[in-house]
Parts: structure tokens; C-alpha cells; sequence
């Protein structure tokens, strides 16, 4: 769009049950490499054959597939190093005992469970109060506007754990706090 005033309708089917988008596999031979994680799984995947995950902004291209493309395009959507970022700077941290250390009024939590939520936030967004990994990526990105929607200084996020789709969940969660370039 030229203008957002030239916007007439906007169709909303709603939260997509699996949340983060799909992932991103190319297919050569018999070798299946990952390009994006999303919503379908490493160990789902696994089940197909031996795969490689690579993320082509941490290693040099080996062929012409992985290069940017021209204009600064890359090979799929959300493959850039920073993207899914809200307007409000987000933290990635490892643990609610990191997070503590960065809680305020002014500053928003989005954490996995109920479990990881931490006392002294101004907001907190709890993705799935149960600990399930497919219904915190349902709610990501929903809950990451809500917290960029309330003008606080700062946005905390706790990582989920490495398996599932909490690898992708990550994934996106360290491209919106990758610093602006």
C-alpha cells in the first residue's frame, strides 16, 4: 500500500492454531535443510531423513540458493536478522532469574508459563499459562503487540525451552530484540 488511508477492509480469521509460520525447507536430493524454523518441528522433521539447520546470516553462502538476493532480499520471509520486532526494545533472556534483574514499572514481560512469571513488571503476558510450547506460539505474536501497544520503555522476554516449536518461538524471539541496524 501507498497510504495506510487507502486501506478499505481488513479480513481477521483470527489466532492461527500453530501460531508461528511454517518453516522453511529446502530439498536437494535427499538432504533436507532448514532454512527457517516455524511451525513444524526439527524432531517432526526428523522423521523424514537427516537434516541440517542453517541460518544463512550466521555462515557465507555455499551456493547461489543461500545468497541474498538482489535489492537486499533474502531467500524467504522472516529470514532477516531482524524481523517480527516490536517498536518497543525487547530483551532476550535466558532465565526469570535474568529477567528479575531487569523488572520495572515501566517495563513489559512476556514469559512461556505461569511458572516463569516474575513479580515487579508493570505487564506481564503469560504465552501459555500451562507450559504447552503450541499454544505459546499461537499467542507470540498477539501478546508481544498487546506489551508493544502499552508504551513502555522496555519489553523482557524469558527464552522457552529448545525443542519443538520452542526452537522457532526463539528464533523469533531473538530477531525482534536484535538491535536496530
Amino acid at each position: 500500500l501507498a497510504d495506510a488511508a487507502d486501506l478499505k477492509m481488513i479480513l481477521d480469521g483470527g489466532p492461527c492454531p500453530r501460531g508461528v509460520e511454517s518453516t522453511i525447507v529446502r530439498v536437494d536430493g535427499g538432504r533436507m535443510t532448514i532454512l527457517r524454523l516455524g511451525s513444524l518441528s526439527l524432531e517432526e522433521l526428523e522423521t523424514h531423513g537427516p537434516l541440517e539447520v542453517k541460518n544463512h546470516l550466521d555462515s557465507p553462502p555455499d551456493d547461489a540458493s543461500e545468497k541474498q538476493l538482489p535489492g537486499g532480499a533474502v531467500p524467504g520471509a522472516g529470514m532477516t536478522e531482524r524481523h517480527y520486532a516490536p517498536q518497543t526494545p525487547l530483551q532476550l533472556v535466558d532465565s526469570p532469574e535474568h529477567a528479575a534483574a531487569l523488572a520495572g514499572r515501566r517495563v513489559g514481560l512476556l514469559c512461556f508459563s505461569s511458572q516463569q512469571a516474575v513479580a515487579g513488571f508493570g505487564e506481564t503476558r503469560v504465552l501459555s499459562p500451562a507450559g504447552d510450547l503450541v499454544e505459546a506460539a499461537a499467542r507470540l505474536f498477539a501478546a508481544m503487540r498487546e506489551l508493544d501497544a502499552l508504551s513502555l520503555d522496555r519489553l523482557v522476554a524469558i527464552a522457552l525451552p529448545e525443542h519443538s516449536v520452542g526452537r522457532a518461538i526463539n528464533d523469533r524471539l531473538r530477531r525482534a530484540s536484535a538491535p536496530k541496524s
